[in-house]
């Protein structure tokens, strides 16, 4: 960040903020987060069931965001051609982070109740993840529709911090880093006013010192 200071209280190096920028930049080369799933769940999107894991994942999109602010574009639902029949697996920028199997009874999801044992399930375990690597899964894209949004509701605020004091990758570590603890950033707009009331303390404090302030603001 432009006026955050290191540690020393000396400027952040030229060369960690370049590293961290192409770190953050480099996961707009791929598919954010992917499911792999085998054979057995073949029915979730089949017509009859009238791609029924389609509206549950869009569910899961709205609950993560009104719940802690968390966008998450798209889940990317794949054909596992080298998995077990009841086995999936879930990706975070084309890395596996998580593989489990899920036993049907009668051996596929194709009735009611295997649908919605396994739904709730396997929500479940994809929340978890999503908390775990917000980092990766939340999109530089993402970013600019926060502040493209937050500047129709207050352009005077948004134009005094970014770029000058914020840029895309320093709004987007500050969130990830909140949504990581479970701490809500659905009120990005009080986000960016404690980050503007303490624009002049910002050339003092690392960003990750930064971050632990804005958290005992928004905890108190």
């Amino acid at each position: 960040m432009n006026l955050f200071m290191d540690k020393n209280n000396n400027n952040i190096e030229v060369e960690k903020e370049l590293d961290r920028a192409e770190f953050l930049n480099s996961f707009l080369e791929h598919e954010n987060l992917k499911v792999l799933v085998g054979a057995d769940f073949k029915p979730l999107f089949d017509d009859c069931f009238k791609n029924t894991i389609r509206p549950q994942s869009d569910n899961f999109k709205t609950k993560m965001l009104s719940q802690y602010g968390y966008p998450i574009e798209h889940i990317h639902f794949l054909s596992g051609d080298n998995l077990k029949n009841n086995e999936y697996k879930i990706l975070v920028q084309e890395k596996e982070v998580f593989s489990n199997h899920f036993d049907f009874k009668h051996g596929s999801c194709d009735s009611i109740l295997n649908y919605l044992n396994f739904t709730n399930h396997f929500f479940k375990e994809l929340e978890s993840i999503c908390l775990k690597y917000p980092f990766e899964i939340i999109s530089n894209s993402d970013i600019s529709h926060i502040i493209e949004f937050m500047r129709e509701k207050d352009a005077d605020l948004v134009d005094k911090l970014i770029p000058a004091y914020l840029n895309h990758s320093d709004l987007k570590y500050i969130l990830a880093s909140l949504i990581k603890d479970k701490i809500s950033v659905r009120n990005v707009y009080y986000i960016l006013e404690i980050i503007g009331h303490s624009m002049w303390f910002c050339r003092y404090l690392t960003i990750d010192s930064f971050v632990k302030r804005i958290k005992r603001k928004l905890k108190s």
